[in-house]
């Protein structure tokens, strides 16, 4: 275990991921022989950093509250490598697609290639709050949506134009 004084070496998310490893026994695998272990955590984290992510949360009762707070997680430099997010079957209603929406257009998950949130409660409110997002240019690198069995209505019709 590291001792108190190397907290400072790492942001709060890095010291999450260090718990994480220390706790699932993986801490061992980062120590590099004749490398001090910030070090080699230091690279460990900037090489995650670097590759793209896939956030697949499907059935995980993620929510609108759960959506709320990964949106302000990932507005932090975390979001910059996500490229597909996967929240299907997560209970996520018009508040939820409105708060990832405005996550999104102010610069949280700029890569971002790939949604789905198939089988969630977004109406119409939600899929003009998305539509007004993709007008706004935020989501430049979308290139997939899949919104399937959600219930827009005629109101989330109107919001596609």
């Amino acid at each position: 275990r590291m001792s108190d004084s190397d907290d400072d070496l790492f942001d709060e998310g890095d010291q999450s991921i260090l718990d994480a490893a220390e706790r699932f026994g993986v801490l061992g695998m980062l120590d590099e022989p004749g490398k001090p272990l910030e070090h080699t955590l230091d690279g460990f984290l900037q090489h995650l950093r670097s590759k793209p992510l896939v956030l697949s949360l499907s059935e995980s009762e993620l929510g609108d509250g759960g959506l709320t707070n990964l949106s302000a997680a990932l507005a932090q430099e975390a979001g910059e490598s996500v490229e597909t997010l996967d929240a299907d079957q997560d209970e996520i209603s018009d508040e939820g697609a409105g708060v990832l929406a405005k996550a999104i257009e102010a610069g949280a998950l700029p890569n971002l290639t790939t949604v789905s949130l198939v089988n969630n409660k977004i109406g119409g409110l939600g899929l003009a709050a998305i539509s007004t997002a993709v007008a706004t240019g935020a989501w430049a690198q979308l290139s997939s949506c899949n919104f399937n069995g959600n219930q827009f209505g005629t109101m989330g019709l109107v919001a596609l134009g």
